[in-house]
C-alpha cells in the first residue's frame, strides 16, 4: 500500500489597506479626524506623546487601525512618529509594512542586541520597531528594565509613539504598557464587539491603573443607514464623529 502525500495549498496573502495619496477620500478623512481628536486629547501633555492601541478581543482591527493612525500622524510633516509592534505573541506589523524584521522589540528587551532595532518605512517621518523573535514570556520582557530604557529612547527621539498591544481581555500586556505611557485607546468592531466585552476591557484598563483615552468604532459600513462612527473620550465624555470603512479581508 502506497502512502500519498498532498501538497498543501498556500493561502493567498492577506491584503492590508494602508492609507496613501490614492486612498479613498472618506477613508483618509476618517484617519485625519481621529488624528485631530487624538491630538486634542494629548495636547494637555507636554513633550513626546506615547499611546497604546488595543482592543477587547482579536479581529477587532486594531493593528490596521494603529498602522493607519501612525501614517496619518507622519503626514503632518512636522513630527517624527514611531510605531511599535508590542504584540509579541502574534505580531503583524512586519508583514503589513513588508519590513525586514531581522531584529525586533523582543530581541532588544531580551538583551540580544544593544541597538534599538529601528526600521525606516516608505512613509516620511514614520519608523517602526517589529516584534522580533517570539519570546516564551513577553510579559516578563515588558516588566524589565530594558523596556523602560527602550521607552525612554522612543520618547527622546520621537514626537508620537504608538504601541500595537495584544487584546486587553486576553492578556495583561496592553495595561502594563499603558501604565508606562499616557494611556490607551480601544478599537472596537461594529456589530462584533459586545457590550459585555467592552465593559470588561474598560474595567481591565482602569483597574490596572491605566488611563483610557478613547474608543474607536471600527469596521462600519458607510452604506448602512444606521451607522454612526464615534470616538469617545473619557476626559470629556463627548463623542467625536468620524467616517471609516475597511475594504477587503483586513482585520488585523
Amino acid at each position: 500500500m502506497k502512502l500519498k502525500f498532498f501538497k498543501k495549498k498556500n493561502k493567498a496573502p492577506r491584503k492590508y489597506y494602508l492609507i496613501n495619496d490614492k486612498s479613498n477620500f472618506l477613508i483618509k478623512e476618517s484617519y485625519r479626524s481621529i488624528r485631530t481628536n487624538l491630538m486634542s486629547i494629548l495636547s494637555v501633555y507636554e513633550g513626546s506623546k506615547s499611546v497604546v492601541i488595543t482592543s477587547p478581543e482579536t479581529t477587532d482591527g486594531k493593528t490596521l487601525t494603529v498602522s493607519n493612525i501612525a501614517i496619518s500622524f507622519s503626514q503632518l510633516g512636522n513630527c517624527k512618529v514611531l510605531l511599535i509592534d508590542a504584540d509579541m505573541r502574534k505580531p503583524k506589523i512586519q508583514r503589513i509594512f513588508s519590513a525586514k524584521g531581522e531584529m525586533g522589540l523582543s530581541d532588544y528587551l531580551g538583551g540580544f542586541t544593544d541597538t534599538v532595532p529601528i526600521e525606516k518605512t516608505k512613509y516620511d517621518n514614520l519608523d517602526i520597531v517589529t516584534a522580533g523573535t517570539i519570546p516564551p514570556d513577553p510579559t516578563r520582557l515588558i516588566l524589565s528594565n530594558n523596556f523602560a530604557r527602550f521607552l525612554e529612547y522612543a520618547k527622546a527621539n520621537y514626537d508620537y509613539v504608538f504601541f500595537d498591544a495584544p487584546p486587553v481581555n486576553l492578556l495583561t500586556d496592553a495595561v502594563l504598557i499603558a501604565k508606562q505611557t499616557l494611556g490607551c485607546v480601544l478599537v472596537v468592531r461594529y456589530d462584533f464587539t459586545t457590550k459585555e466585552g467592552l465593559a470588561t476591557a474598560k474595567n481591565e484598563i482602569e483597574s490596572g491603573s491605566a488611563e483610557l483615552l478613547g474608543v474607536i468604532l471600527n469596521h462600519v459600513d458607510l452604506n448602512s443607514k444606521t451607522y454612526k462612527n464615534k470616538i469617545y473620550t473619557k476626559s470629556t465624555y463627548n463623542y467625536y464623529s468620524y467616517e471609516y470603512k475597511e475594504s477587503g479581508d483586513n482585520n488585523a
